[in-house]
């Protein structure tokens, strides 16, 4: 139950695209038809991670209603329409999603134009608009049929796609590719496993994956347990199948995956506790980087070809010290030459979270002190996004009651939250000074 607290107290600081590698593009161009019509017959060079990061802001999707770039240079998050003279303020406004589907995702290609998928009762489908959200096409469009569907990557003519169905014998992963004109998406290859993978990055034309398996807990039976049964005998075979659940072991890999063939290499491997994945990973260029996340020590790294090392790092005395549970996490972020990471301290009820700065060639750790209050948890400061010289944060959290018209037409009221968003130079966030410059966020 601890671990699952700090793991809640920690999910609001991933930022969207925190991992990927960050393409330079931003809203404005225009792919022209010439452009989008120039079919290429075989995929060629690199694959790159699709970021919604650039850095000259970030794109997102609000709640799945509208599509925004937010300008780190206006500081402000403009709605993605290219009608003249739109307000932006109703259902005509281009940025805004069809009603009854859900906005998934929203990516910069690097030729300028933007990637996304929606979601609705029946489909997933995917979608390419220019760069200011104008000349919207649909790509393809596939039925759920028990599917989840998702963007995976992209080359310079195709963008590759991953679909899971889930099974008896586990999930089944299939990676397709899809035409940047559009079409049918091609099946490449799939494979069954307990679970289907993380996408940790790329590295050259291989996918960099995650792979775990806890089917060793299926072996376990579950709590013979009543409710007319008195409390004591019920915490006591409770307690019974906790110790039997602690000797299972899950098994953890992480490879590199041919995208056109599925063949792939091991880049390391592991096996942990029921409970734990026993480490937290980043991936950068070609380097896998780990801490082991239950106990502070040095960093690890492994290259894609093998060659491995590790980084002394000086904790803190509050964390080799400390007396309760705890949580290393990895942030997949590294500014000017400092990884950023989080530990997750919890004894009885309360997590406390803190952020640092890894000096990648001295392994000395400096707290950022910025922080806000979220989620009833005091923790830091949320990274939305990276610039160049800058972060684009929420600073502050403060949830009140509203009041809307129901369905009835009668008035009623729920809990309402409402974020500050703004802009801080990286010197100033790694420094700890608060000097923020408030983001226009235009959401309504």
């Amino acid at each position: 139950m601890k671990k699952q607290m700090c793991l809640a107290a920690l999910c609001l600081l991933v930022a969207a695209g925190g991992c990927a590698q960050l393409p330079d593009s931003a809203p404005g161009g225009n792919t022209g038809e010439t452009a989008r019509e120039a079919a290429v017959p075989a995929a060629e060079g690199n694959l790159y991670r699709l970021s919604a990061e650039t850095p000259q802001g970030v794109y997102n999707v609000d709640g799945g209603r509208g599509q925004y770039f937010l300008d780190y240079a206006a500081a402000e998050n403009r709605p993605l329409c290219a009608v003249p003279g739109c307000t932006h303020t109703g259902e005509g406004c281009a940025a805004r999603l069809p009603e009854g589907t859900y906005g998934l995702f929203l990516y910069p290609l690097t030729d300028g134009s933007l990637v996304y998928s929606l979601q609705d009762d029946a489909s997933y489908s995917f979608w390419r608009m220019d760069g200011d959200g104008g000349n919207r096409q649909e790509l393809a469009r596939m039925a759920e049929e028990n599917a989840t569907w998702n963007f995976l990557c992209a080359d310079e003519a195709y963008l590759y796609l991953y679909d899971v169905t889930y099974g008896e014998e586990g999930e089944q992963f299939t990676v397709s590719r899809l035409p940047l004109t559009g079409g049918t998406p091609e099946t490449l290859w799939s494979k069954t496993e307990y679970t289907a993978p993380e996408l940790l990055g790329v590295n050259g034309r291989e996918l960099v994956l995650l792979w775990y398996d806890w089917s060793e807990r299926e072996t376990v039976p579950p709590a013979d347990t009543t409710e007319d049964m008195p409390w004591e005998e019920i915490r006591e075979r409770m307690a019974a199948y906790d110790a039997e659940m602690a000797k299972v072991t899950g098994k953890f890999r992480v490879t590199r995956c041919s995208v056109d063939t599925g063949e792939e290499q091991v880049v390391d491997a592991w096996t942990s506790n029921y409970g734990s994945a026993g480490r937290t990973l980043y991936w950068e260029l070609d380097r896998l980087y780990w801490f082991d996340c239950e106990e502070p020590g040095p960093l690890h790294w492994v290259t894609a070809d093998g060659q491995t090392g590790e980084l002394a790092v000086d904790w803190p005395q509050e964390v080799t010290q400390w007396q309760g549970d705890l949580y290393i996490n990895l942030e997949c972020r590294i500014l000017l030459d400092k990884m950023l990471l989080t530990v997750c301290e919890t004894q009885g009820t309360d997590p406390v979270v803190s952020r640092y700065a890894l000096d990648l060639e001295t392994g000395t750790l400096q707290e950022i002190p910025l922080q806000y209050v979220a989620n009833a948890t005091q923790q830091p400061v949320s990274i939305e996004g990276q610039g160049e010289n800058c972060l684009a944060v929420i600073f502050e959290e403060q949830v009140q009651m509203g009041t809307y018209l129901d369905t009835d037409g009668m008035p009623a009221t729920s809990m309402e939250t409402h974020r500050r968003y703004g802009l801080i130079s990286t010197e100033d966030f790694l420094a700890g000074i608060p000097n923020y410059r408030e983001i226009q966020m235009d959401m309504e």
